[in-house]
């Protein structure tokens, strides 16, 4: 894995599939921002109305970064959690039309 020959390989795979397939009309980059997420604070364990979520009640920007800084494990639960549902909602669930 990593080497020039793998990487070679899976350049050709792509090349091959776009000859087959057509071009990808399609490219999605996401980008969590787990510091700015209530989300992510709760399941840091901050106790929050995730309903009802007002300004006063979220913490400042260097207290919401230590607070995910310190729980990694919740951090990956966020990121795991938020991919399953963008794929869910956007590719499962048919928003993009029929996708291969």
């Amino acid at each position: 894995m990593g080497s020039a020959h793998s990487r070679s390989a899976l350049r050709t795979k792509i090349h091959s599939l776009c000859f087959n397939l057509g071009l990808p009309s399609l490219f999605v980059t996401i980008n969590p921002a787990d510091t700015h997420s209530p989300v992510a604070l709760y399941f840091a364990g901050v106790v929050l109305d995730l309903d009802r979520v007002l300004p006063e009640v979220l913490r400042t920007s260097y207290e919401r970064a230590q607070i995910i800084a310190t729980h990694p494990v919740a951090t990956a639960k966020f990121s795991n959690c938020l991919i399953k549902s963008i794929l869910k909602c956007l590719v499962l669930g048919g928003v993009l039309g029929p996708t291969k």
